[in-house]
């Protein structure tokens, strides 16, 4: 029998309430961000916010292994160099910069957009999951999955200076690219990784979806 102690903080810490708080805090994001007063503040919380969910989808990961630890490290170095080589050459994106929003950086690419790429990616794997049995179809639903959340991502982080574009708007090869560096990432995910559900990770692509689209309407 479990002591009462250890019970309790099971009942209180599982995917069902884990994915209420991450509800209620983007809707308290959505709010703050949304209102010029305290956008500002709100701004300044989006590297931590980055760091929580990313702690979160994690804590209710269910295979530790050696090998997924290495392609989470993959994944967060793939997105990083992806994202320094597209600044860098403007081949892989098109013409782009970062801004403060995302906090600090080396090399002009902030060091949270590794973490973004994880989450991201996870979620996206996650959904896809639910999709089809067979690996080819999964890997690209969740390349587009990326790409689809990168279409409300882009005004948002472009008003927000998250990012911006050297152009006139998002360019197509913009996405392009993300399809593509994804598509090459979740590979490695469904290649060697047999990954068991996580409602957590698969409910966070669908807050933050629907969090970037509200935004995009009351921004």
């Amino acid at each position: 029998m479990e002591e009462p102690k250890k019970l309790s903080l099971k009942l209180i810490i599982n995917p069902r309430n884990t994915i209420v708080f991450m509800m209620i805090f983007h809707f308290v994001g959505l709010v703050g961000t949304s209102m010029v007063v305290s956008r500002e503040l709100f701004l300044a919380l989006v590297p931590t916010h980055l760091l929580l969910m990313s702690f979160l989808i994690l804590a209710f990961h269910k295979d530790w292994s050696p090998k997924f630890i290495g392609i989470l490290i993959f994944t967060y170095l793939a997105g990083f160099f992806a994202e320094l080589l597209g600044v860098e050459t403007g081949l892989i994106f098109g013409d782009y910069n970062y801004g403060e929003t995302l906090g600090w950086k080396w090399m002009g690419i902030p060091f949270m957009i590794g973490v973004n790429w994880i989450i991201m990616v996870y979620s996206s794997v996650m959904v896809a999951s639910k999709l089809s049995d067979r690996k080819w179809v999964r890997i690209t639903a969740a390349a587009l999955l990326m790409v689809f959340a990168d279409v409300f991502i882009e005004p948002i982080a472009i008003a927000n200076d998250y990012w911006s574009w050297g152009g006139v708007g998002v360019p197509l090869q913009n996405y392009l690219g993300w399809f593509v560096i994804s598509f090459a990432i979740i590979t490695v995910w469904f290649s060697f990784l047999k990954l068991k559900t996580n409602k957590v990770a698969y409910s966070l692509y669908w807050i933050q979806l629907v969090f970037f689209i509200l935004l995009n309407l009351f921004s």
